[in-house]
């Protein structure tokens, strides 16, 4: 285009250049119906953008011309040339723009003058170059629209090729991990399962702790298994619920069959003191057998006598610790006369019955105490410690943790609780309010090992307990003080004498109550909370007794940490 050509000739080279972008974006089959799919038709049309050629073109012949703009336009020559240098680059559509925005400052300037010939000849060009800058603007935002359309149809389809991929790796997963993995896992259980039905009738404790302690580790390896497994998947929670649930079903069995050996020891006891009152009245008429028999008979029920007395004489050492040596006289069950038992037996008897109705020279010692964050705890689990049972807990697992004595307050001793639970603690206040509302759902199941540590005057002492595992299971949520659901375990600790130290091995559980209990919300405070024991219960004074540790060493047992 020469500038002698006027407006019209202008204008023609205008239209003529707008179609030939046109055609260069417009399929020439036009007349069929448009398809939704990803076509050839796409694909061609972004390589004919992607060449820009036209606004190569375009580009060139502007310049051409520049060089024949007067003077005052000298600028465009210059930027056309920059232009033409950020050919393959976004740069370019903001040259462009600045090019635009000049001529259109100098375009309104020329509007005011356009009474003289010069000026009104150009304000022409200006106003022409500023028209076909315009185009080549609009044909690269059109380009890199369509760059951008490409890439994301280039994503699509990786995501299409990885989805078909992910799905021929599921079904790979399906004949291997299911078939050949989790239904023979499964099965194996419910053999196993089988053959302890038909086994544990009659059985030992001893057999009954092994196989409950085989049937953990059984359940944890099958649902460490399916964790693995199912994670991702919104299956995983009720699999790993379903599994809890079993569990808890198979311990119970167990549980309730110890509870029938104990009895059935009982019964059997019970049955012997019959037979040999029974036997008194059988004549036997060989002397010596006879005698035999009786010395026999004596030493089985001397034994026996023994042994419930021993069992006695120790929890009423646990319950008065440590003040044990002030009742010597009648606590010295290795030397006892057989014949005094019973009334030794009263006298404890006695003993513990007057603790309700008199006032003793030690109770003035002994201070009733809530035990939480505000006044300490018992004991804490710090969150950077212990993150790991911590987090096991919170995703229903069962853990074991140690109360340490030798970190316990040297400023208390003897310490008993009355009550006892767990408590979640976040420095956070509106965590703390989320995790409380949350665990308003669950029980927690905290079972003591039975034997109890205790301070005393800077010493730690262990009394041990036969009876192992005392089950104090209860709810979070509370109402007039007391958990809306409790064992029975708990409630006789509570309602008796305070025996117990808060310092032991303690295996902790948490139990769905009821159906808005989810261990998927309770994940979300992982390492965010440490874990407080807390409850009710009292202790002795520092100040009280010191005089008195070389008699307590001598009634028990000292406990020295490895």
């Amino acid at each position: 285009m020469s500038i002698a050509g006027g407006p019209v000739g202008v204008v023609g080279d205008i239209i003529k250049g707008g179609t030939n972008i046109a055609e260069a974006f417009i399929s020439k089959n036009n007349s069929n119906e448009p398809k939704f799919e990803i076509s050839s038709d796409i694909k061609n049309t972004l390589n004919q953008v992607e060449d820009i050629k036209i606004v190569e073109q375009q580009l060139q012949k502007l310049s051409d011309e520049s060089s024949k703009l007067p003077d005052k336009l000298s600028f465009v020559k210059n930027r056309l040339f920059d232009a033409k240098e950020a050919l393959n680059n976004k740069n370019l559509v903001k040259i462009l723009k600045s090019i635009k925005n000049e001529l259109d400052t100098e375009q309104k300037r020329l509007e005011e003058s356009k009474s003289k010939e010069q000026e009104k000849e150009l304000y022409e060009v200006i106003h022409n170059f500023n028209d076909r800058i315009k185009t080549i603007e609009m044909t690269l935002e059109l380009y890199y629209e369509y760059e951008q359309d490409k890439e994301e149809l280039d994503e699509i389809n990786n995501s299409i090729k990885q989805a078909e991929y992910d799905i021929e790796k599921l079904k790979q997963y399906k004949e291997i991990i299911i078939f050949k993995t989790i239904f023979p896992m499964i099965n194996k259980m419910q053999d196993d399962m089988n053959k302890m039905e038909s086994v544990i009738n009659a059985k030992s404790h001893v057999f009954l702790d092994l196989t409950k302690w085989k049937v953990q580790n059984s359940f944890k390896k099958i649902k460490h298994e399916i964790q693995k497994m199912t994670d991702g998947f919104e299956a995983q929670e009720g699999i790993i619920h379903y599994i809890k649930k079993l569990n808890e079903g198979m311990n119970i069995i167990i549980k309730i069959y110890d509870y029938i050996q104990y009895y059935n020891d009982q019964a059997m006891l019970s049955k012997y003191i019959s037979d040999i009152n029974s036997q008194r009245y059988i004549e036997i008429k060989n002397d010596e057998l006879k005698e035999c028999i009786e010395k026999l008979e004596l030493t089985i029920r001397t034994n026996i006598i023994k042994d419930h007395f021993k069992q006695a004489t120790t929890a009423f050492k646990q319950w008065v610790f440590p003040y044990t040596y002030k009742y010597s006289d009648i606590l010295d069950d290795d030397n006892i006369d057989n014949n005094k038992i019973i009334e030794c037996l009263r006298s404890l008897k006695s003993e513990v019955e007057g603790d309700y109705v008199s006032i003793k020279k030690d109770d003035s010692f002994l201070m009733s105490k809530k035990f939480d964050s505000v006044t300490q705890p018992f004991f804490v689990w710090k969150a950077g410690k212990y993150k790991q049972e911590i987090s096991k807990l919170l995703e229903g697992e069962e853990i074991t943790l140690n109360a340490n004595i030798t970190e316990s307050n040297s400023k208390k001793n003897a310490v008993k609780f009355s009550k006892i639970g767990i408590k979640f603690r976040s420095t956070n206040n509106e965590i703390q309010k989320q995790i409380d509302c949350e665990l308003e759902h669950f029980n927690v199941k905290m079972v003591h090992s039975g034997n109890s540590y205790y301070r005393y005057c800077d010493k730690f002492y262990l009394i041990r307990s036969d009876k192992q595992g005392i089950d104090l299971t209860h709810s979070f949520k509370m109402e007039n003080g007391k958990p809306v659901s409790s064992s029975k375990v708990y409630d006789k600790i509570i309602e008796g004498n305070l025996m117990l130290s808060p310092y032991t091995v303690w295996k902790i559980q948490l139990i769905e109550l009821n159906d808005k209990a989810s261990f998927y919300k309770l994940k979300n405070y992982e390492n965010k909370v440490d874990l407080e024991l807390v409850g009710y219960g009292e202790y002795i004074n520092q100040d009280a007794g010191n005089d008195s540790k070389e008699e307590v060493e001598k009634w028990y047992e000292k406990y020295m940490q490895i």
